[in-house]
C-alpha cells in the first residue's frame, strides 16, 4: 500500500503542473511490476485543443510499444476517478491494476460501467478507490482551484459525494440513472474480444 501511496502522490504533483498550465488538474503514470515509471501524462484539453487529451487516454495511447512489450503487471495510477472513455481504454489495455486518489461522482468510469459483464468478470482486473485521505483533499483542491473559476456547477458534481469512501461490487453497478444503457453496449462491443 505504501508503493500504491507513492505513485498516487506522484500523479497528483502531475495535476498541480497540468493547474499551472491552465489544463483540468488531473495527472496519471504507468508504472511495471518492478516499481518503476514507465510513462506520465497530464490532461492537456486546454493547451493542446483537444477534447480527447484526457492523462490517461493520451499516455496509454502515445505509448502503445510500452503496452506491448510489458503485457502483464502494469499499474495505472491517476490523481482522479478515470472517466468512461479513460477506463475503457485502460481496460483494453489490459492493465493490471487502476488506481485513483479521488472519486469523481459526475463522470467516475467505474460507475458507469456494468463490472457484472462477462468481459469484466474474465479479465480480473484491480481496481483501488482513494486509499489516503490527505491526498483525496490535495486532488480536490486542485479541481476546487481550476473548477470555481471555469464551471463551479461541475465542481459540485465532481465533489459532490467525496465523503463516501464506500467502494464494494454493489456501488460499482451502474449509479447514475443519466448514463445510458447505449453507452455501456458501446463498451462491452468495443471491448469484445472473440473466443480463441
Amino acid at each position: 500500500m505504501a508503493d500504491h501511496l507513492k505513485y498516487l502522490a506522484r500523479s497528483v504533483e502531475l495535476a498541480q503542473i497540468a493547474l499551472k498550465r491552465g489544463d483540468v488538474p488531473i495527472g496519471a503514470i504507468l508504472v511495471n511490476s518492478e516499481g518503476r515509471i514507465l510513462c506520465e501524462a497530464q490532461n492537456t484539453i486546454f493547451s493542446e485543443h483537444g477534447l480527447a487529451y484526457h492523462a490517461e487516454a493520451k499516455m496509454l495511447f502515445s505509448n502503445q510499444k510500452i503496452l506491448r512489450r510489458n503485457s502483464k503487471g502494469l499499474f495505472l495510477y491517476s490523481s482522479l476517478e478515470p472517466c468512461i472513455m479513460c477506463l475503457s481504454i485502460a481496460l483494453v489495455s489490459h492493465l493490471e491494476c487502476i488506481a485513483w486518489a479521488l472519486n469523481d461522482y459526475w463522470a467516475g468510469g467505474t460507475r458507469s460501467l456494468n463490472f457484472d459483464s462477462n468481459y469484466l468478470k474474465t479479465k480480473r482486473h484491480i481496481l483501488i478507490p482513494p486509499i489516503s485521505s490527505s491526498l483525496q483533499a490535495k486532488s480536490a483542491s486542485l479541481l476546487s482551484s481550476f473548477y470555481s473559476i471555469k464551471d463551479p456547477e461541475k465542481l459540485k458534481l465532481i465533489l459532490s459525494s467525496r465523503h463516501e469512501n464506500t467502494f464494494s461490487p454493489s456501488s460499482m453497478k451502474i449509479c447514475y440513472k443519466r448514463r445510458t444503457r447505449l453507452t455501456q453496449r458501446l463498451f462491452l462491443i468495443w471491448c469484445h474480444e472473440p473466443d480463441q
